[in-house]
């Protein structure tokens, strides 16, 4: 049997172009929006300072410090901890390093930068927390579970953590170093070395956000009739499933259609605070602000060898138009499906 074409060109304009889709078609056109593909491949060794790469150590200014994410958890039970001796404890301060997933040199990906989105020229330089901590400390919560080999019922920390997220920006002018990851990061987060080629592609959005709904619905910018969200999710499958998808902006490959939209709703409260809540917003204001969210960096699952992220091995940057604009890159969140 022949290997699936991972890289194969997912670039949906030929979505656009379908003549079931015409009544929409001048719609879709406007809400199309490029990406930049990362396509992987793995190496041996780790490649030049400020080279573009996923995997392996970053590169970082010589001041700069460490990632790390603070997680509140209350403390578990001994006789619970006993239980399961080979887990990772939380640190009594709850700091925990990130694993550094990918840096990129944007002299690379700016002549693919078709809408001049991100600065010229500096590194940046991607950070995920994928680890969580168990604890039975209380007897209700979201998520619980309940071990039935054990007996104990616990809850899961950190996972939901907005700091888990963040990327670091360093400019051209910034003097970089090899950074060695750090000797607590566990193993199955230490991710190997992949080299980068880029392609640019044109996205449309998934179905049921703020830029697509279906019938019976009325809430989005554009709203489909039966057959054409049937056709639409078909086309769009086609293209972009069952394939390894790495891209910065554009929109998400998203199973979940609140993966964009829904994380941001999390994180608003804490990243942008006195922001308006949701539930006050009118239909026009939810669309706007819907469209302000910006796919920053998109990563499947590119080195087998280490554990997954999420359930099937997607992560999401985020960030808002604006903030991208200024090239603040302090308020990412993100999310993992």
């Amino acid at each position: 049997m022949a290997r699936p074409d991972l890289h194969r060109n997912a670039d949906c304009t030929s979505i656009v172009r379908d003549p079931r889709l015409t009544r929409i078609a001048n719609e879709l056109s406007a809400v199309l929006r490029p990406s930049i593909r990362l396509l992987a491949k793995p190496l041996k060794i780790d490649p030049p300072v400020g080279c573009t790469k996923l995997g392996c150590c970053p590169d970082l200014p010589p001041a700069a410090s460490w990632p790390t994410c603070r997680i509140e958890m209350p403390k578990p039970s001994e006789a619970f901890l006993n239980t399961r001796p080979n887990d990772r404890r939380l640190p009594p301060d709850g700091i925990v390093e990130l694993a550094f997933v990918g840096q990129i040199n944007l002299k690379d990906v700016h002549p693919f930068d078709t809408e001049a989105r991100l600065p010229s020229d500096g590194l940046l330089s991607f950070f995920y927390n994928p680890q969580v901590f168990p604890s039975d400390a209380t007897s209700s919560g979201r998520g619980r579970v309940r071990d039935h080999r054990t007996g104990f019922s616990y809850n899961l920390y950190g996972f939901d953590n907005i700091d888990n997220w963040q990327v670091l920006y360093s400019d051209a002018n910034s003097k970089l170093e090899r950074r060695e990851l750090p000797a607590t990061l566990p193993e199955r987060i230490r991710y190997k070395p992949h080299s980068v080629k880029f392609r640019m592609e044109q996205t449309v959005p998934s179905i049921e956000t703020s830029f697509l709904t279906g019938p019976n619905s009325d809430s989005g910018l554009l709203n489909l009739t039966k057959e054409e969200w049937e056709i639409f999710r078909e086309l769009r499958y086609g293209l972009r499933a069952n394939i390894e998808i790495n891209q910065m902006l554009g929109f998400a490959d998203q199973f979940s259609t609140t993966i964009d939209e829904g994380s941001y709703w999390g994180a608003r409260p804490k990243l942008f605070p006195g922001s308006p809540v949701m539930e006050t917003l009118s239909k026009n204001e939810l669309i706007a602000t819907a469209q302000n969210i910006r796919l920053l960096l998109q990563v499947n699952r590119f080195d087998n060898s280490a554990d997954w992220w999420g359930r099937d091995g997607s992560l999401y940057f985020f960030i808002r138009d604006s903030d991208l604009d200024n090239h603040d890159f302090s308020k990412v969140w993100g999310g993992t499906e």
